[in-house]
């Protein structure tokens, strides 16, 4: 039952304060714009979203059940059990029964299926062995506490878990609400210790507010509960008191709630520890303790707090009493321990580590649709007498709606911030690198999405959803360099999405980069049900020593290494004259053919264009090979679309091209040679930047992009 039911009278007054949002990295790469072909997977830049809502009315609430022993109940069904809100009675859609070692049910009792999305079950981290492991999360509260002497008992029993009582499953991360200290998620415990024991107090925050008097006296003089009893000097040192102290309790909610949605996208038996002296939340500040219990439901965390002041008295001591109530709250809410009066750290947090918990996943959709922050009141009854229930007692509306595309962006923020790899999607990526100039680099990366793991929704015979894919590039620094955003609509034949099983989908993005050390970061997000995969890894482009060319670039083979994986293009030939290889004497041909690219398609030699203009007044032939595609299956029905930008940045399109039988040739193992004709008659005079997207629907619907520069004669 959360603090405030439990003790109405204690009704204060607010404090206004402002959540910062930071933005999500600017994406450096436009999305292509979506073709008209008909094909599995598509690019979108604009046009209607493709997504499914979820009801943002689902309110979950865990039951922990015990008997008269204390013993947990573990044979309740859907049928035994009794929701209501405000006193009227709701419809159960989905049921669960969770514990901290493996889902065991799942009961979906809403044949709509409306709240799959914010309750599907999640299984547990799998060790080598099978043997389930846990994701503990040390959230150390230095933004409210009285004294910073308690910190140097929780760095000791932090070292002292890691070393002896640390699973050797578990993966463990330290971080503190003022955002200093952040540990990311590793069962390496040499590294913990050594990370732990760098926290000295100068690492956590040491600014304390000032306190002349007790939060609650604060409140109550700020309320106006003791009116005409207190001087005026007094109550100028309680509204200031008063306004340092709820602005540290927003922070530390607001810290806690966003690291909770980190690991939401985190799969396994997840579990918060909160290391904190209590803190007294005013009246404005309860629907945001709510907020974060209502998170850490939907994000699948047991909530648990641990009281570092242990036996410690106060002076201050009408505190104490009111500064445990929204741990305990917290902890209950969610099925959590609530650690206290014990000078033995490392006992609570092997209790917390040890406890087998075991509790009830129900929902039910608020007949309330308005947001406004309106607190409803929750009732749980259970068809067995002798039974105790644990439960959340109400929750408060939203005080405003996030819109889909808010909550996207939301999401990745949160993915590229977080303190470890979102697994609910796997990821793999592989890079290449090739020069441009002295000073920059194209850097191609190619992110594998694991199929298997992405919900489809079937729509007349095709499997539906929309990927989100953004990946960013950072420096050695942590300052973001590049990046791009892609949107990818896939709409899979049964065919294609066994295809697409085998191998994975594969999605390529090109930025441009000095050498140097990079980490490159990979987020996908699938709208059916917003579940996210990320990825982090370093790469490096070594700085180039002084070659032949005197540019500073090292000397090149003409020859294009093959990429290791994905779709990629060669490198783009333009000509204007072709020469039949029957016109040729055999000893030309012999010759021609020694070259390790002799640029010949179908009996007909290519000869590219080096710094001549382009003739209008002739065709222009494109020419290029595309690597890993399968010939002829997977080129079947490809188009290639061609844009020109001018050097005012305008951009003109040619009418997309389909690919047919006599345009492609295979041209060894996994490569295939592309080559069609265009008109330049309606092209202006100038210098352009040309582009040519070449899209495979039969391969998975990926894409690969050449570019080339070139100057169009009067």
């Amino acid at each position: 039952m959360p603090f405030w039911s439990r003790h109405p009278s204690f009704a204060l007054s607010a404090v206004l304060c402002l959540l910062l949002v930071l933005p999500v990295p600017a994406a450096a790469g436009a999305a292509q714009k979506r073709g008209n072909e008909p094909g599995a997977a598509r690019e979108s830049e604009s046009g209607p979203e493709f997504t499914v809502k979820v009801p943002v009315n689902v309110v979950l609430v865990n039951v922990t059940v015990t008997d008269k022993a204390g013993r947990p109940v573990k044979d309740l069904t859907a049928a035994d059990f009794k929701l209501f809100e405000d006193g009227r009675p709701q419809r159960i859609q989905s049921f669960e029964i969770e514990s901290s070692q493996a889902v065991v049910i799942q009961e979906q009792v809403d044949p709509a299926g409306a709240v799959a999305a914010e309750t599907g079950a999640l299984q547990p981290l799998q060790g080598s062995e099978g043997e389930p492991g846990k994701l503990i999360s040390f959230f150390i509260d230095d933004l409210t506490e009285r004294s910073v002497k308690f910190f140097g008992w929780v760095i000791s029993a932090l070292q002292e878990f890691m070393e002896e009582e640390m699973g050797p499953r578990d993966q463990v991360g330290v971080f503190s609400a003022s955002g200093s200290v952040r540990i990311p998620f590793t069962g390496d415990r040499t590294l913990l210790w050594d990370r732990i024991e760098e926290l000295e107090a100068g690492k956590l925050n040491l600014l304390r507010p000032l306190r002349t008097m007790s939060d609650v006296r604060a409140i109550k003089i700020v309320e106006g509960v003791l009116k005409g009893r207190v001087s005026d000097t007094e109550e100028f040192e309680a509204w200031r008191q008063y306004n340092e102290v709820q602005a540290s309790i927003h922070r530390l909610l607001g810290s806690l709630r966003q690291h909770l949605r980190y690991l939401k996208h985190f799969r396994g038996s997840k579990s918060l520890v909160l290391l904190s002296e209590g803190f007294v939340p005013a009246r404005p500040m309860r629907w945001r303790v709510d907020r974060m219990v209502d998170q850490a439901l939907r994000s699948r965390v047991t909530l648990n707090a641990l009281d570092i002041k242990g036996l410690e008295t106060s002076p201050l001591s009408t505190d104490i009493a009111f500064g445990d109530f929204p741990l305990e709250s917290l902890a209950e809410d969610t099925g959590g321990i609530f650690y206290r009066a014990s000078n033995d750290i490392v006992a609570g947090f092997r209790q917390i580590r040890d406890a087998q918990s075991f509790y009830y996943v129900l929902s039910y959709a608020s007949a309330d649709q308005k947001a406004g922050g309106k607190y409803h009141r929750v009732r749980v009854e259970v068809d067995r007498p002798g039974l105790e229930l644990s439960y959340r007692r109400g929750y408060f509306a939203p005080r405003e709606e996030l819109s889909q595309e808010k909550r996207k962006k939301e999401d990745f923020r949160l993915a590229l911030e977080a303190p470890g790899r979102f697994d609910q999607i796997p990821l793999e990526m592989t890079f290449r690198s090739s020069p441009l100039d002295r000073d920059r680099h194209r850097l191609s990366v190619f992110t594998k999405v694991n199929v298997a793991a992405i919900p489809f929704h079937h729509q007349k015979g095709r499997r539906t959803n929309l990927l989100n894919l953004v990946v960013a590039v950072y420096d050695e620094k942590g300052a973001h360099v590049d990046g791009s955003e892609q949107k990818v609509e896939l709409s899979l034949s049964e065919s294609s999405y066994r295809s697409m099983l085998q191998r994975g989908f594969i999605a390529k993005t090109e930025v441009e980069i000095p050498a140097g050390p990079y980490t490159v970061k990979a987020v996908v997000r699938e709208s059916n049900q917003a579940r996210m995969g990320s990825l982090q890894q370093a790469f490096g482009i070594p700085v180039p020593e002084a070659g032949a060319d005197g540019l500073g670039l090292a000397a090149a083979s003409p020859a294009r290494p093959i990429p290791a994986a994905g779709l990629e293009s060669g490198p783009l030939v333009l000509s204007q004259r072709l020469i039949p290889l029957a016109d040729m004497s055999t000893d030309q041909q012999q010759g021609l053919l020694a070259n390790s690219d002799p640029l010949i398609f179908r009996g007909v030699r290519v000869h590219p264009l080096s710094a001549e203009p382009i003739n209008r007044r002739q065709p222009v032939t494109f020419y290029f090979r595309l690597h890993n595609l399968q010939h002829p299956q997977e080129s079947r029905g490809m188009t290639a679309r061609v844009q020109l930008t001018d050097e005012s940045g305008r951009v003109s399109r040619f009418p997309l091209i389909s690919l047919g039988e006599g345009m492609t040739q295979s041209w060894g193992q996994g490569k295939v040679t592309v080559v069609f004709n265009l008109s330049f008659k309606s092209v202006q005079p100038g210098k352009y930047r040309l582009t040519v997207m070449t899209r495979a629907p039969a391969a998975g619907g990926q894409s690969a992009i050449a570019r080339s520069a070139l100057t169009v004669a009067e």
